[in-house]
């Protein structure tokens, strides 16, 4: 599979973690990628800068959720 189409697939990925309410760590990512979960990260910058792009495109705060290894809905503003 070309870059394109691995693109695509983590996107999808993310994409289908957040519809399912699933925070998008990076174990869990590489896991459904198929990759070794060894190091620890191993996301590349612009997938981390598009996981969390994604995340507050879907409403929920990326350093709140971040924080708690869990969805965290962005508070709304009066």
């Amino acid at each position: 599979m070309g870059y394109e189409g691995r693109e695509e697939q983590f996107k999808t990925i993310i994409r289908e973690m957040l519809s399912r309410g699933t925070y998008p760590d990076n174990a869990s990512v590489k896991a459904a990628l198929g990759t070794d979960v060894w190091p620890r990260s191993g996301l590349s910058q612009s997938q981390v800068r598009w996981r969390i792009e994604e995340m507050e495109r879907a409403g929920f705060d990326w350093e709140a959720s971040k924080a708690r290894r869990t969805l965290i809905k962005v508070k709304e503003r009066r």
